[in-house]
């Protein structure tokens, strides 16, 4: 066939299993090819007569080449190049070895050779791409997406070609383009800048997209009309991503490390997301999130900031772009080595793509991964569907096609989206003075710009200015506004009430019965051997507290000690002290809420002040061999006899230890918690 593709016509199509190579020797106007499931390399005339074998058993041949009287072949499973005689097959020897891998195509390269044809396309008008269809004819063809004019030599774009379209921003000038592996390229500009771009979202709508300049500028280029429109001016960005639908754009602002979003309508700017060192954004419409870079972690976010999650951690230093795919739904971003494929329901992240140096710009648009490199003036891609068939080190096949760039500018791009109804979006109807964000049920909901309040009115779509609603007369109160206040007040006293509860309730002391042992009464009459006997004090149950009969933080005096106790003496409660009795007959409101809460707060069993007439006392829950249940709070030691803490002492001796303190005459025993 001719190479337009004209006049085709079967050569051989008999007996052939796994042809994988095929070579034209034109000195003897033949064809040699090479069978790997038969093992076997054949040859015959260009019209497919005189079929001969060439070489039977050849080891599973690949690619093949005929130089002067021998054929060349691959062997795919021995990592061989081997040769033999081209007329017989005889003479079969290796002749290079493969250290680095198995042997596949096989080329054939002459130099220049002098030929007295004419090229019958070296002087054509084809726009495209000129293929020779005769020896003076030629046919002008158009690459994918694209068709042939009525002219019959320029090439134009298909109606529907809008969803294979990639935008590229050189210096100040923004052209469409199709990606194509063959043929000239064809740049169309659609837009011209006041200065250098160096932003632009990952994907835009057909006629409509965002960029950033050098200069601080944010415009909105129409594609369709060559146009564009500046809507802010003394913009400090970096990545910069687009919500088409509601009408949006986030951009990480490096001056305070944040991420804002403005209204493309009313040019309202808003603090989405405060970042330690935020790197890449960008938006998905299908989740209506977020996604950015920050530090080593990837995350998302609603458009308002709230409800921020971690999507994946330990990311590589210095990611560049950040890029995600409907389809598979799966994140990709990069940095100056590699292209990296994340998914959600994956533990980590792989490299996918090696690049020759540090992606400015990525973006999925169909099967296609499409980015450009710092330094370079190629657009790359590469095909999405061949990781499901890579047999190799995991790594697609990158392809590119180089831009004519006299300025040498970095190249950044965004891909084409087919548009949607803007009609059926909530907030086309929402009407907010700020900005507007669409929640997970589509329903629309207005937000605030930085420095501006929500104006409680019916609608809540209004916003305002701080210094005007700090104007009372400018903000009357409604039945809102007292309900809110009353809400707030009850709030605050039912905390400040739930605080001095707790605080109350940590101070009160559960505690286990406590008993003491008086070591001065004596034996008891009514059993033999030397045992101890309980003192004349009385334990009382009160509430949930078990307590000596002194029911708050007061000293209780044992100087006039009653009779013996036996197991016929009945025990008495110990008097009050005086300064107990005085401060329990004291009249008046006042005295007696203080009495009330010190009786509740206060622990019980605080002290016991021992007079003259007393002498020993010690508590069971520290006396060895007690069965008195332990307690988890920090008991009295036991005394021992030579440090009595009743004992008799005069004026100036006194002892001090972790549980007692002995003063003058009176002493103290503490029952430290």
């Amino acid at each position: 066939m001719s190479q337009d593709g004209r006049s085709s016509m079967p050569v051989v199509y008999e007996n052939l299993n796994e042809p994988k190579g095929i070579f034209v020797d034109e000195t003897i106007d033949r064809i040699f090819w090479t069978d790997s499931a038969n093992n076997l390399i054949e040859s015959a005339n260009l019209d497919g007569s005189d079929r001969r074998e060439v070489v039977r058993d050849s080891y599973d041949p690949y690619g093949i080449v005929v130089f002067e009287d021998r054929v060349y072949w691959t062997d795919f499973d021995h990592f061989v190049l081997r040769s033999a005689n081209k007329f017989t097959g005889d003479d079969i020897k290796p002749e290079e070895l493969s250290y680095h891998g198995r042997m596949n195509s096989l080329a054939l390269h002459l130099g220049h050779v002098k030929s007295d044809l004419q090229d019958p396309c070296a002087d054509n008008p084809c726009s495209h791409l000129c293929l020779p269809s005769g020896p003076k004819d030629y046919t002008c063809m158009c690459p994918d997406g694209m068709y042939v004019g009525h002219d019959g030599s320029t090439c134009n774009n298909l109606p529907s070609s809008y969803e294979n379209k990639v935008l590229v921003s050189m210096g100040s000038h923004i052209y469409s383009l199709s990606p194509q592996h063959l043929g000239t390229v064809n740049l169309e500009t659609v837009g011209v800048e006041s200065d250098i771009v160096i932003a632009t979202p990952a994907f835009s709508v057909a006629n409509k997209a965002v960029v950033a300049t050098v200069d601080g500028k944010l415009a909105i280029v129409h594609t369709d009309w060559k146009t564009s429109n500046i809507i802010a001016e003394g913009m400090i960005m970096t990545s910069l991503t687009h919500d088409n639908h509601n009408g949006n754009i986030f951009w990480i602002d490096t001056a305070d490390n944040t991420i804002k979003m403005m209204s493309e309508v009313t040019k309202r700017v808003r603090k989405v997301v405060h970042c330690l060192e935020p790197l890449a954004v960008h938006y998905i419409y299908s989740k209506n999130l977020v996604v950015y870079v920050d530090a080593d972690s990837l995350l998302a976010t609603k458009p308002d900031g709230q409800q921020i999650h971690l999507l994946a951690s330990h990311l590589p230093k210095d990611v560049s772009a950040v890029s995600y795919s409907e389809d598979e739904d799966c994140y990709y971003f990069s940095d100056k080595y590699f292209i990296y494929k994340f998914k959600t329901d994956q533990l980590s992240y792989v490299d996918l793509v090696r690049v020759g140096g540090r992606p400015l710009s990525l973006a999925v648009q169909n099967q296609y991964l499409y980015w450009t490199e710092e330094g370079s003036s190629a657009v790359f891609w590469a095909d999405l569907e061949e990781e499901k068939f890579s047999e190799l080190d995991g790594h697609l096949h990158v392809f590119y096609q180089e831009l004519k760039n006299p300025g040498n500018f970095d190249l950044h791009l965004s891909v084409t989206k087919v548009p949607i109804d803007y009609s059926m979006q909530a907030c086309s109807t929402k009407y907010c003075s700020d900005l507007c964000m669409v929640t997970e049920e589509n329903h629309a909901h207005c937000l605030c710009g930085d420095d501006r309040l929500m104006i409680f009115d019916d609608s809540y779509t209004s916003c305002q200015d701080i210094s005007a609603a700090l104007d009372t007369k400018n903000v009357p109160l409604t039945s809102d506004h007292i309900t809110l206040i009353a809400v707030l007040c009850a709030t605050v006293l039912l905390v400040s009430f739930l605080f001095c509860f707790g605080c109350c309730y940590v101070r009160r002391k559960n505690l286990n019965p406590m008993e003491f042992i008086n070591r001065s009464f004596g034996m008891s009459p009514s059993k033999s051997g030397a045992v101890q006997e309980m003192s004349p004090v009385q334990t009382v149950k009160t509430g949930s507290l078990n307590e000596v009969y002194n029911p708050g933080y007061y000293s209780l005096s044992l100087s006039s000690c009653p009779p013996l106790a036996s197991s016929n003496t009945p025990v008495s409660a110990p008097k009050f002290s005086a300064s107990f009795r005085a401060e329990q007959e004291r009249d008046g409101i006042i005295p007696g809420i203080i009495r009330s809460i010190r009786k509740f707060r206060d622990p019980k069993m605080s002290r016991i002040d021992c007079g003259e007439n007393s002498t020993s006392y010690e508590s069971l829950a520290g006396a060895k061999g007690s069965s008195t249940p332990n307690s988890l709070r920090r008991r009295m030691e036991t005394i021992e006899e030579k440090d009595s803490a009743c004992s008799m002492y005069s004026g100036q001796n006194s002892m001090e230890s972790d549980d007692i303190s002995v003063d003058s005459d009176l002493v103290q025993l503490v029952n430290k918690f």
